[in-house]
């Protein structure tokens, strides 16, 4: 595969990571039923959780490892990215999007992404 067309296609599997992990901290959070209202909240701050982790991830060059002979180096560089790019989210949607997403489903979504 050309050495271009990979990381694009890693950057966009990301981001259909991230969004579906959104959603499912949400079902795991409410236990199955979610409220019309948190949705709305999830959907309205998904773009400021999406260029926070993914700023995060080219900040890291997640793109550019040797992803074949993983070890603790890039274990610790997806977790430092995963991290920073919550910090970053919270109170950027506190501000921008003006409301707090539940503690729970922050610890959730940075959990499985990690993973």
């Amino acid at each position: 595969m050309r050495s271009y067309l990979l990381p694009a296609i890693l950057f966009i599997a990301d981001i259909a990571t991230i969004v579906i992990v959104a959603f499912i901290s949400l079902f795991i959070r409410f236990d199955g039923y979610i409220e019309p209202r948190f949705i709305d909240q999830m959907v309205d701050a998904l773009p400021i959780l999406l260029i926070s982790y993914m700023l995060m991830f080219l900040v890291m060059h997640l793109y550019t490892r040797i992803w074949r002979y993983a070890g603790m180096r890039e274990v610790l560089a997806v977790f430092v990215a995963t991290t920073v790019g919550t910090a970053i989210f919270t109170p950027l949607c506190l501000y921008l999007v003006n409301h707090y997403q539940d503690q729970s489903i922050l610890l959730l979504g940075s959990l499985q992404l990690v993973q």
